[in-house]
């Protein structure tokens, strides 16, 4: 999953880890061409497009600030209830919904939200 808002620079998310992208040019001449039938004793092949070239993938460290931020936004009590009016008018977040903003994997949200939870209860 690519992910990453238009002032953030995007980041491939696996299930288990994080990589920053980097378009990299090369000089060399490179030819994707469509696959050729191994049958066939013709040694021709339509050329699909020449790019300029290619996405290097580089192991990140997660980016975990946006998630404190928006824990710090919308602090919850574990005795309140989630049905009163002061919780209406915060905005709750699903663990989804922070896999899904947060430029980190899902693994290292839900490592981090244990983390955090554990400070948060020895507090």
């Amino acid at each position: 999953m690519i992910r990453g808002e238009p002032d953030e620079g995007a980041v491939l998310c696996t299930r288990s880890s994080t990589y920053s992208m980097k378009f990299v040019g090369t000089s060399n001449s490179v030819f994707l061409i469509r696959p050729g039938d191994s049958s066939s004793s013709s040694v021709t092949a339509s050329i699909l497009t020449v790019p300029t070239g290619n996405i290097e993938l580089i192991l990140a460290a997660k980016k975990l600030d946006k998630l404190k931020k928006h824990l710090k936004e919308t602090p919850s009590n574990p005795e309140e209830d989630f049905d009163s009016i002061s919780t209406q008018k915060r905005r709750l977040f699903r663990c989804e919904d922070l896999v899904e903003t947060i430029q980190a994997s899902e693994e290292e949200v839900r490592g981090a939200l244990n983390s955090l939870s554990r400070k948060w209860r020895n507090q």
